[in-house]
C-alpha cells in the first residue's frame, strides 16, 4: 500500500532435489563377448571376454536446486516482471575412470562412477507489457534474459596431459577454443624468405614458409609449427547472455505474434570441414575465391594450398553473436455474432511459420543452429490450418 507505483510484489524461494539417471544400461553387470585366441591343450579355442569392468555400486546421480525468485506488476499492471537467481549442486554425477587406469592393467572399458561435482549458477529476468488501446486495439511484448555459468569441483582427469588450461577443477566445463595462434597471411615471397633466413628450420607443417602460407606463433618454442602449438584461443566457445524477444498485437479477431532470440558475445571458430579449401576432387565454399594467389596478393584468404590453412586458429575465429527469427504467426477469430447469426461452428483460422529468417548470422554460409555446412539444413515450415468447434 505504501509503494505506489507497485501494484503486486512476491518473493519466491525454492529447494529441490532432484536424481537423474544418466548411466550406460547395465553398468553394474559384468557383461561377456565371444572372441578369438585362448590357448588350450596347444589348441586355439573360442571363448569370452568381459566388455567392460562393473560397477555394481553405481547410483542416479543428484542435484540439489536452490531458486530465489521476485514477481510483480506496476503501473496499473501494464507491465510484468519476474527475476530468478538460482544455484545448483550436481554431485554424485557419473563418468568414467579410465584417466586414472594404467596402460599396464588392461583395461579399455570401464563402467562409470559416482565421482563428479559441478557448480552452476545464473539469472533469469523477464519484462512483460500489455496494452488496450481501445476495445478493438491491443498490443503486447515480452523481453527475457538469461545468463549462466559453472564450475568443476571434482572430476576424472589425466594429470600428464590435462595441464594448464585444460586442468578442469575449480574451471567452467566449457574450456574455450583451442587452437592455433595465427600472425597472418604472408604477402610476398621476400617476406617469406626473410623469415626462413632468420629461422632456418621453420616449417608449418613439415612445409617451408611460402607466399601466401599462413604463419603461426611458436608457443613451445621448438622452431616449427606442429600440433603441440595449439593452445587456448578463446576462453568460451558460445555467446555470454541470451535474450528472446516476443511481439505482437490484435485487432479484433486478428491477431499476430513473433518470437525472436539473440545471443550476444563471445566467440566461435569456423569448424574444419566448413572451411576446406578446395582440391581437384572437392569443391569449397565460394569464399575461397577470394583466396591469395601470385595475381591477387591481396586476398582476404590464405593460399589453398597453405598448411594448415583450414585448422582452427584466431584467423578463423568471430563474433559468436546471432539473432534469428524464431516464428510468426498469423491468426483470424470468425467474430461469434457472425457465426451465431449464420448457426455456424466457432472457427479460427491460422498461419504458422518456424525457423524464419537469420537477422544475424556469424556464419552467412549455413543456418547458425547447423552444426556442419554438410548437415542437412534446417527446413523453414509454414503452417496453415482451423480450430473449429463442432
Amino acid at each position: 500500500d505504501n509503494i505506489h507505483f507497485l501494484d503486486d510484489l512476491k518473493f519466491r524461494f525454492n529447494l529441490g532435489l532432484t536424481g537423474n539417471d544418466a548411466g550406460q544400461p547395465f553398468g553394474w553387470v559384468e557383461r561377456y563377448t565371444s572372441t578369438t585366441g585362448y590357448l588350450l591343450g596347444g589348441v586355439m579355442t573360442n571363448g569370452l571376454t568381459t566388455t567392460q569392468v562393473p560397477n555394481p555400486d553405481i547410483t542416479w546421480e543428484s542435484a540439489l536446486f536452490k531458486d530465489l525468485g521476485v514477481d510483480g506488476t506496476f503501473a496499473n499492471r501494464k507491465f510484468n516482471f519476474t527475476f530468478d537467481y538460482w544455484f545448483k549442486h550436481g554431485y554424485n554425477m557419473l563418468e568414467p575412470p579410465l584417466s586414472t587406469v594404467t596402460n599396464t592393467s588392461g583395461i579399455t572399458n570401464t563402467a562409470s562412477v559416482n565421482h563428479g561435482i559441478i557448480n552452476s549458477w545464473g539469472t533469469e529476468f523477464q519484462l512483460g507489457y500489455h496494452q488496450d488501446i481501445n476495445k478493438d486495439w491491443s498490443v503486447f511484448a515480452t523481453v527475457n534474459f538469461n545468463w549462466s555459468d559453472n564450475k568443476v569441483i571434482r572430476e576424472y582427469y589425466n594429470a600428464g596431459t590435462d595441464t594448464g588450461y585444460l586442468y578442469p577443477i575449480g574451471k567452467r566445463i566449457d574450456q574455450g577454443i583451442t587452437g592455433f595462434k595465427s600472425t597472418g597471411i604472408v604477402r610476398t615471397a621476400a617476406e617469406a624468405q626473410a623469415w626462413n633466413s632468420k629461422n632456418p628450420k621453420w616449417t608449418v607443417n613439415k612445409d617451408t614458409l611460402r607466399a601466401g602460407d599462413l604463419n603461426f606463433v611458436d608457443v613451445n618454442g621448438d622452431g616449427v609449427i606442429d600440433g603441440n602449438d595449439q593452445t587456448q584461443i578463446a576462453k568460451r566457445s558460445s555467446t555470454l547472455f541470451g535474450f528472446g524477444f516476443i511481439f505482437g498485437a490484435q485487432w479484433k479477431g486478428f491477431r499476430v505474434s513473433t518470437n525472436i532470440s539473440l545471443g550476444i558475445g563471445g566467440q566461435i571458430a569456423w569448424k574444419k570441414v566448413d572451411i576446406a579449401p578446395p582440391t581437384k576432387d572437392a569443391a569449397s565454399l565460394s569464399m575461397w575465391k577470394g583466396a591469395y594467389t601470385a595475381q591477387y596478393t591481396t586476398g582476404a584468404l590464405p593460399a589453398i594450398y597453405a598448411p594448415f590453412a583450414n585448422q582452427v586458429s584466431t584467423f578463423w575465429l568471430h563474433s559468436a553473436t546471432y539473432m534469428y527469427v524464431n516464428n510468426l504467426m498469423l491468426s483470424w477469430q470468425v467474430p461469434v455474432k457472425f457465426t451465431s447469426t449464420h448457426h455456424l461452428p466457432e472457427s479460427r483460422f491460422y498461419l504458422t511459420g518456424t525457423d524464419l529468417w537469420s537477422i544475424i548470422n556469424p556464419t552467412p554460409f549455413k543456418d547458425p543452429r547447423s552444426n556442419e555446412i554438410t548437415d542437412y539444413p534446417i527446413l523453414r515450415t509454414w503452417t496453415f490450418g482451423a480450430n473449429i468447434s463442432l
